[in-house]
Parts: structure tokens; sequence; C-alpha cells
């Protein structure tokens, strides 16, 4: 699912600032960094022990690219100033995903906090069939109209819900673009962009016409 995230560096437009809310032991904040030398990045993680694990025995770097502020993801995002173009939510406890992940007020948080253009990547798991439908509503309820999926194994369902209109993509354009990160990462994100084209055939289809001259 880490890998599956990145997709949404090919769908957002040129980012530069992104927050991760959920550090765990930093896998998807060092692909972050290691993607684009000119990404900033803001993490926000509960526990302290978890970024000091991190960092010691992770291999998570000390840069000055990526700021971590413990504490409360939610309070986080509704006290920030902050706008990013990525915001990727990785909220999970001991138990499974934190209630927040799925919940209307952190997503239309989030969405607050974007710029124009602005993209949320959430990774929202469960084999539970309504707790999935919450999900979905909850998305849609804050970008309406405007999110697009990647179910990956493991239960996972990588959500991508966009600040304004779904990009109209050139599919072999998004396929070569795939394909170039995933060598610089060494992971086949081809695959992944070949999955999420056609999981999302029919609306990717639509907001390319609807964008053509």
């Amino acid at each position: 699912y880490t890998q599956a995230m990145l997709l949404g560096l090919l769908l957002a437009r040129e980012p530069k600032s992104a927050l991760l809310l959920g550090l765990g032991g930093g896998a998807l904040a060092q692909a972050l960094l290691a993607c684009d030398d000119g990404l900033a990045l803001e993490a926000v993680e509960s526990r302290a022990a978890v970024v000091e694990i991190a960092h010691r025995h992770l291999a998570l770097p000390h840069t000055d690219r990526l700021h971590i502020h413990v504490g409360d993801a939610y309070a986080f995002v509704r006290a920030t100033g902050q706008r990013y173009d990525l915001a990727l939510l990785d909220l999970y406890e001991a138990n499974g995903m934190h209630r927040d992940q799925n919940g209307a007020g952190l997503l239309a948080a989030c969405r607050a906090r974007l710029n124009h253009g602005g993209l949320l990547i959430g990774n929202h798991w469960s084999w539970n069939f309504e707790e999935h439908r919450r999900t979905h509503a909850a998305l849609q309820e804050s970008f309406p109209g405007h999110v697009l999926y990647l179910c990956v194994q493991g239960g996972h369902s990588i959500a991508f819900a966009f600040g304004g209109a779904v990009p109209g993509l050139r599919r072999a354009d998004f396929f070569a673009r795939a394909q170039d990160l995933g060598l610089r990462l060494d992971i086949p994100l081809q695959r992944l962009a070949r999955a999420f084209w056609g999981q999302n055939a029919e609306v990717l289809q639509a907001a390319r016409l609807s964008q053509r001259p």
C-alpha cells in the first residue's frame, strides 16, 4: 500500500509541499523525500517512541526537509495555518485503523488545508464492508465526485481525493512517468499504475474528454 500511495506524486500538479499524518516506521516519508529533492514534508505522529525508533533503527533521516510534530493529527490539521499540495493519511494503531482515518471531520479539515489543485491520499483498510461504505461516504462528502480508488492486496483501498477536478491524464504518459519513478525507487510502480487505470478507466476517460479544447 505504501507503493500504491506514491502514485499520488503522478496525479498531483508538481507538488512542493506534503503533510503526512501517521509516520509509522517512516517508509512512506523516506520514499517521498527520495522522489523529489524539492519536496518539503511535514509529518504528525502521536507517539514520540515511534519517531525515535524510525530515526534510530529504520534509517529515517534527520533533514531540514522533514519536520515531525508529535501530537494528535486531527488537532494539528485544525490548528495549522499551512496549506499543502499533498496530504497523506496513514493513521494506524496496534489494533488497526485509527478512528479519525475515515472520519468526516478529519477529511474535511484536510480538504481545507489543501492548496488549489491539491490531492489527499488515504490508506483505508478494513475487511468489513460497512466500514468501507462509511469511508467512501465520508470521502464523497468532503470531495464530491472527485475521488478515485486503487484496491490492493490485504484489504487496503487507497483513495485519491482531488481538491479540484480529476486531471485529464493521457494513459501512455501516465504509464511512462510511473515507469520512470518506479525505476528510480526500485518498485513496480507501472504495474500499480496500470491497475489504477483499470479500476478508474471510465472516470479518467471522461476527465480527459472534458478537458479537451
